[in-house]
């Protein structure tokens, strides 16, 4: 199973808060975030490592303030 399906199911299953890190060369957490946002109800989620030598602090700032659109509350 892929993130965003295990995120579906822990949420299904009543799994209050889903973590994911970002490698270096894994896979973008907040994108995928972005999509398990969509197709859940409570689930909270949250991030602790993203790489900051890959990636700017304003464009981690600027997706965060995406997420927390999305539904409110659950970043």
């Amino acid at each position: 199973l892929g993130a965003i399906d295990l995120i579906r199911r822990a949420d299904q299953g009543g799994i209050t808060t889903a973590w994911l890190v970002m490698p270096g060369m894994g896979l973008d957490s907040l994108t995928l975030f972005a999509a398990a946002l969509m197709q859940t109800d409570q689930i909270r989620i949250g991030t602790a490592i993203v790489p900051a030598v890959s990636r700017h602090p304003l464009t981690v700032v600027n997706q965060a303030r995406v997420l927390e659109q999305l539904p409110p509350g659950r970043l």
